[in-house]
């Protein structure tokens, strides 16, 4: 299983993509997520095959690597003993795929109602939308180029949480939506997952000034209710509706908060089947700001020389 990194082509990165063609020579099934195509191809593994990635990094992928077929529209691609998966939540479909091929379809659907994905049904079509930068991304544009004035999140850890829990409320608050800035919070320095995953977070009693606090999984506040009182608090297993899936509630949320496009663009760029959503029509307040006092600011320095020159000018003839 194959995540994407900063730098797939880096040095440091030469032990891993060893230890990946030499996994994959010995017989192993190789797995590529979201942009782990991207390390994929700076190995031998996608030579003279078919592949799939994050939908913006395919353009990109096809001039430097056109020895790699890139496919578009499909949530997975499996050439031979390599299977490639579009953007992000991609995965959870592609890995269910993958333990329908080794322990069954009923083992399948066992997990994919556990982890509450309702996406995914076995031998259904693996077509999706043919996503491309538009205008209409600008929430996702500004958000990640404009990060000041971002609200602090308390990102709630509890021990025994449920690993896509955490990381829906990480990704689409912190790195889709790009409407907060993310900290992982708990009673403790270090609290341990549901399949043993050990994450790492800031006391809570330490974590400073937090303007919100989200709690994956919980269904109530009371882990954290003493140490921040004041705190207003979302849980999104409440909020979840029959049939949801970790990310619904928080894509409900955003499009309450910062209306429906910021959740819609969310969506988007984890390539997430986009679930009933309220109306709002509100836009990403705190971003579209920003960028208006950016562009006077730029426009103010820009014709200054000029104001300035102009001035000095008259001043002379007087």
């Amino acid at each position: 299983m194959v995540p994407a990194i900063t730098d797939p082509s880096g040095a440091e990165e030469a032990d891993l993509r060893s230890f990946i063609e030499s996994a994959h020579a010995s017989g192993a099934r190789i797995m590529g997520v979201c942009a782990g195509a991207r390390v994929l191809v700076e190995t031998s593994v996608l030579k003279g095959k078919k592949a799939t990635s994050f939908w913006s990094d395919i353009d990109g992928l096809s001039s430097a690597h056109p020895e790699t077929t890139w496919v578009r529209g499909q949530r997975w691609v499996e050439d031979g003993d390599v299977l490639t998966t579009a953007g992000v939540s991609s995965g959870i479909a592609a890995s269910l795929f993958a333990v329908q091929q080794r322990a069954g379809t009923a083992e399948a659907l066992r997990i994919a109602e556990d982890v509450r994905y309702p996406h995914w049904e076995p031998d259904a079509p693996t077509d999706i939308p043919v996503n491309t930068v538009s205008l209409a991304d600008y929430p996702y544009v500004l958000g990640a180029t404009l990060p000041w004035g971002q609200p602090r999140y308390g990102l709630g850890l509890t021990p025994g949480v449920d690993e896509i829990e955490v990381a829906a409320a990480a990704e689409l608050y912190g790195g889709a939506a790009f409407t907060a800035h993310m900290v992982p919070v708990a009673r403790t320095a270090e609290v341990t997952t549901r399949h043993g995953m050990k994450l790492l977070a800031t006391p809570v009693t330490k974590a400073g000034r937090l303007d919100r606090l989200v709690i994956p999984g919980a269904a109530s506040s009371a882990p954290f209710a003493e140490a921040v009182p004041d705190v207003p608090v979302f849980l999104p297993a409440t909020a979840a509706g029959t049939g949801n899936t970790s990310f619904d509630p928080i894509l409900v949320d955003i499009a309450r908060t910062e209306g429906r496009h910021t959740a819609e663009t969310a969506a988007k760029y984890i390539e997430y089947p986009l679930p009933p959503l309220p109306q709002q029509d509100g836009t990403p307040t705190r971003v579209v700001t920003i960028a208006i006092i950016g562009v006077l600011v730029a426009v103010t320095v820009g014709v200054s020389p000029a104001v300035v020159s102009r001035t000095r000018r008259r001043a002379r003839l007087r």
